[in-house]
């Protein structure tokens, strides 16, 4: 199958200790990834609504990540402000902006290739991100 475009191929994502775990996103099945390339400059509407998201996410026991280019400092003081206690990755700004432009915005991964990316407006809502996860587990 190869009518899913693939992930930005110089991707490479860390944890705050600098182990690449950007296999994690390529390889696994049904991975979203909540993109949030500058902490600092998320809205007020788009913190609250990232905040939802991830918490409908954990419910449906999704596989999931937030990535950013934040500062592993700044980024750890802003989720635990907003109660989001997630899996956190770090990746280069650039490589950031060209998977997602919505700061924050949603990727769906399927084995390192694009299934779908929503803006921040546009995130699923439970439903709709119930669907998607019987969707992925009802065809593998």
């Amino acid at each position: 199958e190869t009518d899913k475009p693939l992930i930005a191929h110089n991707l490479v994502a860390e944890d705050s200790m600098g182990n690449d775990l950007t296999y994690n996103i390529l390889e696994s099945q049904a991975v979203f990834v909540v993109v949030a390339y500058d902490l600092q400059s998320t809205t007020n509407k788009g913190k609250q609504k990232m905040v939802r998201l991830v918490d409908d996410i954990q419910k449906l026991e999704a596989n999931h990540y937030v990535i950013t280019a934040s500062l592993p400092d700044e980024a750890d003081s802003f989720l635990q402000k907003l109660s989001i206690h997630s899996d956190l990755l770090f990746a280069d700004e650039v490589v950031l902006k060209t998977m997602i432009r919505s700061n924050p915005g949603l990727v769906l991964f399927d084995q390192g290739k694009v299934i779908a990316k929503w803006h921040y407006n546009d995130f699923p809502d439970t439903l709709e991100l119930k669907e998607l996860i019987e969707e992925f587990r009802d065809t593998k």
